[in-house]
């Protein structure tokens, strides 16, 4: 702690000493430069960067005190953040200048807005993940929502200057038809569109690892990939505004727009079929005929002594409810008893001994329970096949009669 004390101390001097200068010669007092240098009549005062370069450097000296003092999984995202933050709140307290464009200020505000709700999110994503990992689709999707609503906001707000730029600008002949036609709308109808489907799609997340293997295959394919949510707004964004542009004001033959659509509209669905083809193949398929359909093994029951016959005892325990402390004690003196040295076992037994059961969220549902459990099954089962599969266990002490198998025993679990 002291250590970690004595890391800060520089950086808060040096942050103090830049935040005392700036309130004194920016806010207190007024510093103002002349331009008679520069050839302009006119003087420069340098008070409009006083509250962002104040809002700047308490960012980051935050930034900072949160990597040096504080610890736990978030303090890297919360510095991360804060640092972040530092550079958007600087944007947007300098946008109130007034020789800035006036979008400018809706747009920074934007950037701010979205820097802190995405350090937000990033925090609470870490934690909410330990209660249940299907919340965190839902907190992603409320995400998007606050995105979404933020980009509509600040899209109405920049138009009325996009709009007079574009009258004002040498290519108002070409672009006048496109304003005129009506773009606040089109493209806000865009952003709320691409932003419903985002947040809906995000939530079928919530189905990720589900027994079903088609509502899984929902949950990992769609709502953990946000790139497939990007492409299937690009393509809302086509329909609502491009196609429109393309058919009536870009002057091209419709036919060639319609086949060039069809043809789009095939590879996606080729691209889809492959995919689910694939998935079909390598998940249900291999499910169907390795969960339901298996090939006759025949079992042999090999009878040795009390203490092999206790072991198994002890495996079906630990596979079907988890207890590994006298599995392992036994299964160490076996190993000990048939000659194998210390380190031997260790190395055996390693796997056994680092294997922990994962743990069922703290607030689930009740398929959620039943599907942890199945996996632990699943897991420990291959724990052991593993663990007794590396080894070759000898009958222990007693005389050996003429019916006993003179090699070595190797066990299994099926």
């Amino acid at each position: 702690m002291e250590k970690r004390v004595k890391e800060i101390v520089l950086p808060s001097v040096i942050y103090v000493a830049f935040l005392t200068v700036t309130v004194w010669f920016l806010v207190v007092q007024e510093t103002i430069i002349p331009l008679d240098k520069l050839g302009y009549d006119a003087t420069l005062s340098l008070s409009f960067l006083g509250a962002p370069l104040i809002a700047f450097l308490s960012m980051k000296y935050s930034s900072v005190v949160a990597d040096k003092l504080l610890v736990g999984r978030a303090t890297d995202r919360l510095s991360e953040g804060l640092n972040t933050v530092a550079y958007t709140a600087f944007l947007y307290f300098a946008a109130d200048w007034s020789l800035v464009p006036g979008w400018v200020k809706p747009v920074s505000a934007f950037l701010l807005y979205v820097t802190i709700i995405s350090a937000l999110y990033g925090i609470l994503s870490l934690y909410i993940r330990d209660i249940n990992y299907i919340f965190e689709p839902m907190l992603t999707s409320i995400y998007m929502l606050f995105i979404g609503f933020l980009g509509s906001r600040t899209w109405l707000n920049v138009y009325p200057f996009f709009e007079d730029f574009v009258l004002n600008s040498p290519f108002s002949g070409i672009l006048l038809p496109i304003i005129r036609a009506g773009l606040a709308e089109p493209v806000n109808n865009v952003i709320i569109v691409g932003t419903a489907i985002t947040t809906v799609l995000s939530l079928t997340g919530v189905f990720k690892n589900h027994p079903n293997p088609y509502l899984d295959y929902l949950g990992s394919r769609i709502g953990g990939q946000m790139e497939k949510v990007a492409l299937l707004n690009l393509v809302i964004i086509y329909f609502f505004f491009v196609r429109g542009f393309l058919v009536e004001l870009s002057g091209l033959n419709p036919q060639y727009i319609v086949i060039g659509e069809w043809i789009a509209i095939c590879m996606g669905f080729y691209i889809s079929y492959r995919s689910m083809k694939r998935y079909a193949e390598e998940s249900l398929v291999r499910q169907d005929i390795t969960g339901w359909w298996r090939r006759h093994l025949q079992q042999v029951n090999m009878h040795t002594d009390s203490q092999l016959d206790h072991l198994s005892d002890l495996v079906e325990r630990f596979i079907v409810h988890g207890e590994k402390n006298e599995f392992i004690i036994h299964l160490t003196l076996l190993l000990r008893n048939s000659g194998l040295e210390a380190y031997g076992i260790k190395n055996v037994l390693t796997p056994l001994l680092e294997y922990c059961d994962m743990e069922p969220p703290k607030i689930g549902l009740l398929w959620q329970a039943d599907n942890m459990a199945k996996l632990n099954n699943q897991r420990r089962r291959k724990i052991v096949n593993t663990v007794l599969g590396s080894i070759q266990l000898k009958p222990l002490s007693g005389e050996r009669g003429a019916e006993e198998v003179e090699g070595e025993i190797a066990l299994e679990v099926y």
